[in-house]
């Protein structure tokens, strides 16, 4: 298992993030779920997602519905083999599948 050690994320950076995620998913409805919009923002930044192993989250979502809470790390995963958890914010993702069959989605840093 890889090691880890927690940091914070600044208040001044999540708001920056948060204003990203809020431009590229606001009054739009989508063919997918945006997960990949938010980690594409997230590591613009410096950070990515991982899974309880402490490595990057590899996986799928689906669901006519949903809400999932992902853990944040730096995003320096492959150069070290301690993972930096962000022990302050986490990338709250939640969708819902409309009738028309597109997604609203709407994601955030806590």
């Amino acid at each position: 298992m890889i090691n880890h050690l927690e940091v914070s994320m600044k208040a001044a950076e999540k708001h920056k993030i948060n204003v990203r995620i809020h431009a590229a998913l606001k009054s739009t409805y989508f063919d997918t779920i945006q997960l990949a919009t938010c980690v594409n923002i997230l590591e613009d930044f410096g950070y990515t997602i991982i899974q309880e192993d402490y490595t990057r989250w590899d996986g799928f979502i689906c669901g006519a519905e949903g809400h999932e809470y992902f853990t944040i790390a730096k995003n320096d995963l492959n150069q070290i083999m301690l993972t930096r958890v962000v022990k302050n914010a986490m990338l709250s993702l939640s969708w819902h599948k409309m009738e028309s069959g597109r997604y609203e989605v709407i994601a955030y840093v806590s």
